[in-house]
């Protein structure tokens, strides 16, 4: 017979409360809401099956549900709490001297309603202090009995734990899409589709997580935007959900050009921003490019004073310039260090101020360093081949390796630059004239992207629909980016040329047209 504790005795009281909430939003809006009396009738149903059973002594399988249920009555709770106090916007203007449309957020009811560390959606928030100069919070949630971490870097702790918050909503919208979604083939349905083989360029053809394209497959598909001719397209649910769906798999999931905004224009600026970051990477990478350095003492004192802490620690810092075709201002840090277990480490970003982009690579970068630095797991892990390298921390420990510094032999030099003399430019100067995300996202669409389709889809999910906050996604067909694991990699070839060639760079490269270097990538 099940004994319950104390502890199982104020998860009851509790789920108990949830219930008789539960019961007076029935009343109270099954006359005006169907949806409403369906959501929270099989919610409370459940758990009241389940709160039965735990008291009989039917345990079997029964903690993980009864968790499950849990969460999702506190998450109707807190939602329905906070539904009417926050709307999203699809537009508005920056703020003076941001890049946002809103900087201070209240994330009380979130800590109150999803923070618990055996029961929570968030089960742990934590701080680093490693770093002097910059305050570090992480926090985690459990997803398909996955764990996922989002960070926060900024100038205090309460700012840090915001954009921790910020980035965990972001994250938890790319599991379990809530969008209508369709099962068909391509082969049959190709004019109201995405051509999925537009963005599939991987090196070998098939891998454990995956398997070659086929036209004829039955897939999951969901609604997305083309934001060219603004009419409704569908795409792959694999492209974009991070839960697994299940039916053949022939990519392999990533976050990349997911961001999130205080409206669904703002979200789809940051999103394509992180794409162009991440296709601009790739580029110096598979192109092995020599990038111009950033000479760190023409940089503001407050960004100097954050360096110091790297230089303390038998290591130094190096800062990029990595624009390619696309001339918003994108950055390359990299810290390379004479003590182990990490010997080198990389961080990227992409903003219209190149201030911010330096600042926000220099602090991933630098947290990051000192985050793996302290991880006891990447001195002990082992790889006898690149074969090994499967995960994102397998590319973050194999890149860490003394014997990985070879791979930035074409960036260390001695030739730096003021930023003021790479930056101080028309192209950077034109962005600052746009006061909302939309009229950015426009010039850099129609400045820079004229040769390629872009395709939007909403991912907002209830819970950061509840802060007032839009997710969106970003694909692009040809564009560079990032997989995890060696077997995954890729190569999209005459996307890599074209950047390339309509850059500073052009001439930066020994690799000719239609080569690139196949290696082990550092990005984390």
């Amino acid at each position: 017979m099940y004994v319950i504790n104390n502890l199982d005795r104020e998860l009851l009281s509790a789920n108990n409360q949830d219930i008789t909430y539960l019961r007076q939003q029935y009343k109270l809006n099954h006359r005006s809401n169907e949806t409403w009396i369906n959501e929270c009738g099989k919610v409370e149903q459940k758990l009241l099956n389940d709160y039965t059973n735990l008291l009989e002594g039917n345990t079997d399988s029964f903690a993980r549900e009864f968790n499950n249920l849990t969460l999702e009555c506190r998450k109707i709770k807190a939602v329905n709490k906070s539904k009417n106090s926050s709307k999203m916007i699809i537009n508005g203007k920056f703020l003076h001297n941001s890049w946002r449309i809103k900087e201070n957020f209240n994330f009380k009811n979130l800590k109150i309603n999803f923070y618990d560390y055996d029961y929570g959606i968030i089960t742990k928030i934590y701080k680093d202090l490693y770093s002097k100069k910059i305050a570090f919070v992480g926090a985690e949630f459990i997803v398909d009995e996955q764990i996922i971490t989002a960070y926060g870097r900024n100038t205090s702790f309460d700012k840090a734990e915001s954009d921790c918050f910020l980035e965990l909503l972001e994250r938890h919208a790319m599991y379990g899409l809530q969008k209508n979604s369709k099962s068909m083939t391509y082969r049959l349905n190709k004019k109201i589709c995405v051509n999925p083989a537009d963005f599939l360029f991987y090196v070998e053809k098939n891998s454990k997580e995956r398997i070659d394209y086929d036209s004829k497959a039955t897939i999951t598909w969901i609604e997305g935007f083309d934001y060219k001719t603004k009419r409704k397209i569908w795409i792959p649910k694999q492209f974009i959900d991070l839960s697994l769906p299940d039916e053949p798999y022939f990519t392999v999931p990533n976050s990349s050009g997911v961001a999130l905004g205080s409206s669904l224009y703002e979200s789809r600026l940051y999103a394509l921003m992180e794409l162009i970051e991440r296709d601009a990477f790739l580029t110096f990478w598979q192109k092995d490019v020599c990038l111009r350095e950033i000479h760190l003492k023409s940089l503001p004192k407050d960004i100097r004073e954050r360096i110091k802490d790297i230089e303390t620690k038998n290591a130094t810092l190096h800062l990029y310039d990595m624009t390619f075709d696309i001339k918003v201002p994108t950055v390359l840090a990299l810290i390379i260090s004479n003590t182990g277990p990490v010997y080198q480490f990389i961080s990227t970003a992409t903003h219209p101020d190149p201030l911010e982009a330096i600042s926000k690579a220099i602090n991933e970068c630098i947290v990051g360093f000192n985050v793996y630095q302290h991880n006891r797991a990447v001195a002990s892990n082992k790889y006898k081949s690149v074969d090994d390298v499967k995960t994102l921390f397998d590319h973050v420990c194999f890149a860490s390796k003394r014997s990985f510094r070879k791979n930035y032999s074409s960036i260390l030099n001695d030739v730096k630059s003021d930023w003021r003399a790479i930056y101080n430019n028309k192209a950077v100067e034109v962005l600052k004239k746009y006061d909302n995300p939309k009229d950015l996202l426009d010039y850099i669409v129609n400045t820079y992207l004229t040769d390629y389709q872009i395709y939007f889809v909403d991912i907002t999910d209830n819970l950061a629909k509840s802060f007032g906050l839009a997710v969106s996604k970003v694909l692009i067909p040809s564009f560079s980016n990032i997989k995890f694991g060696y077997a995954n990699r890729t190569a999209s070839v005459e996307r890599l040329d074209f950047a390339l060639e309509h850059s500073y760079y052009r001439n930066s490269s020994k690799l000719r047209k239609g080569e690139f270097i196949d290696r082990v990538h550092p990005y984390a």
